[in-house]
């Protein structure tokens, strides 16, 4: 008598150990990265404001006259593209580093990383990228004297909060770093070995 096959082994997936309180703080870190973002470009408004009312004063009688309001539609672009790609990104990756995905924790250490760097090189016209400030001229247009312009159409108060958020987000970015390399996470990280299940006896049966 031919005996029949084995039952397959069932395979059952292990629980992911509890999530510990370093990934916790640094996954809502990751959360309050992405509102400082946009906190950060809201402050940014009176800037860009300025540059409306600058660019087309300084650029006037130069070579660079009719693309003023080019330069400044793409830094306001630039800036609001930086925001939402850092923005969505960190919510993306606070999502999953809370899941436990260690890819989103190598992608999390990179953007940190990116905006610990960017976030601490703030400036007065911080979330444009950009810096006028130098002797040169270009087309006509004294770099120096733009960014004299732009500081005096700027509220004072902007200059001021714009490095305190940056000051800020370089910290939260740090620590967020520093807290997806503890130890503490390296298990809730690391995928777990499947365990084979319970498998029933294997019947006998008489031979012939």
């Amino acid at each position: 008598m031919t005996m029949p096959p084995p039952p397959p082994v069932a395979v059952v997936e292990p629980e992911r150990p509890p999530r510990p309180a370093v990934v916790t703080t640094a996954g809502f870190l990751l959360y309050l990265l992405a509102a400082l973002q946009v906190i950060g470009l809201l402050v940014s408004i009176p800037t860009y404001q300025a540059m409306g009312d600058v660019f087309p004063e300084v650029y006037k009688g130069t070579p660079m006259e009719d693309s003023a309001g080019v330069i400044m539609a793409v830094s306001i672009g630039v800036a609001a593209l930086f925001v939402v790609i850092f923005a969505v990104g960190f919510i993306t990756l606070g999502v999953l580093d809370l899941k436990g995905k260690q890819p989103a924790r190598i992608v999390t250490w990179v953007m940190a990383g990116l905006l610990l760097c960017c976030a601490g090189a703030g400036t007065a016209t911080n979330g444009t990228g950009m810096s006028f400030s130098g002797s040169s001229s270009t087309n006509g247009v004294d770099a120096e004297e733009l960014q004299r312009r732009l500081e005096a159409a700027t509220p004072g108060w902007v200059h001021p909060v714009s490095v305190s958020l940056s000051a800020l987000q370089a910290l939260i970015a740090l620590a967020v770093i520093i807290l997806l390399v503890l130890p503490a996470a390296n298990a809730y990280f690391r995928k777990p070995a499947p365990n084979a299940g319970w498998t029933p006896p294997y019947p006998t049966y008489p031979t012939t």
